[in-house]
């Protein structure tokens, strides 16, 4: 005889609410997971919205730009590539942070200027030969007699 199993041979009556009860089971899951998919998506856009919000805020351009940037940019460090590789688009104008820090230097250095005695420098030779003691050398190369400012 052979092996061969019908359909009309089976007898499924006996696993008939197994059966209903594992499809319900499945749809349950399969509402769930559509579920927690969704309230991914919604965490996601939201993280994605606040890297976007915070970089265009740090680096001073109006958050209306946002919705210019394409949904693939998705890490702060993408968004400020974006924002590098789109500047001349949207008349930015972009300075590396190096630059900030040369041009505050430069300030520093001006109001020095503004501060600082002009010292001669056979003066300040002279001031220094002169010092009798660390308190009239820490007087003539700081300015004051207690030395550096730490």
């Amino acid at each position: 005889m052979s092996e061969v199993m019908y359909d009309d041979d089976l007898d499924m009556s006996d696993d008939s609410t197994s059966l209903r009860d594992l499809r319900k089971a499945y749809k349950a899951k399969e509402k769930q997971v559509k579920e927690l998919q969704g309230r991914l998506d919604e965490i996601e856009t939201a993280g994605r919205r606040n890297t976007i919000e915070d970089v265009l805020k740090d680096s001073g351009v109006n958050d209306k730009l946002a919705k210019f940037i394409p949904s693939d940019v998705l890490t702060a460090e993408q968004v400020r590539e974006w924002l590098d590789e789109n500047s001349e688009l949207f008349g930015l104008v972009r300075s590396d942070a190096q630059d900030t820090e040369d041009v505050k230097a430069a300030g520093r250095m001006a109001k020095l200027g503004d501060v600082a005695e002009a010292v001669n420098p056979g003066d300040l030779l002279n001031r220094i030969a002169a010092a009798g003691n660390a308190e009239e050398l820490n007087e003539a190369l700081f300015g004051s007699k207690f030395g550096p400012s730490a």
